[in-house]
């Protein structure tokens, strides 16, 4: 009896550590993100993504994008998370944070997707759906 109350205090804890992702990091560079978006910090913002990031979009096309972002929304006023997900693969290890944002000048869905190296997380992706982003 007490081997089987060993073993489902051992399960309970390899279940509980396998659903309990540490998205900390990711999450502190995402609120980065938004206060170098608004300050027109494109560059730094690309200066610091990994290499998923740069090696598809030019830091021009890349600066471009957040530069219309920035003109037509405007400034983040509020951002909440609306989801998460961890990925652990061969390839590297990424976290994906979904948010609701309001803008200064209207509403997005925003995706980041970090690649975690030990505590380090690195822009792979950043995704933006905002209607006002298109009709501003």
């Amino acid at each position: 009896m007490r081997r089987l109350a060993i073993l489902a205090g051992v399960l309970g804890l390899v279940a509980q550590g396998c659903s309990m992702a540490d998205t900390s990091a990711a999450e502190a560079e995402v609120a980065k993100f938004h206060a170098a978006l608004g300050d027109a910090r494109f560059a730094e913002i690309y200066a610091a993504a990994a290499e998923d990031l740069t090696s598809k979009a030019t830091e021009q096309q890349f600066t471009e994008l957040l530069d219309a972002v920035n003109r037509k929304l405007g400034k983040v006023k509020t951002t909440q998370r609306s989801g998460w997900k961890v990925n652990y693969s061969p390839s590297g290890n990424y976290v994906t944070l979904v948010y609701k944002t309001t803008y200064e000048q209207g509403e997005a869905d925003e995706q980041f997707v970090y690649r975690m190296q030990q505590k380090d997380a690195r822009l792979a992706c950043y995704h933006i759906n905002s209607n006002a982003l298109i009709t501003k």
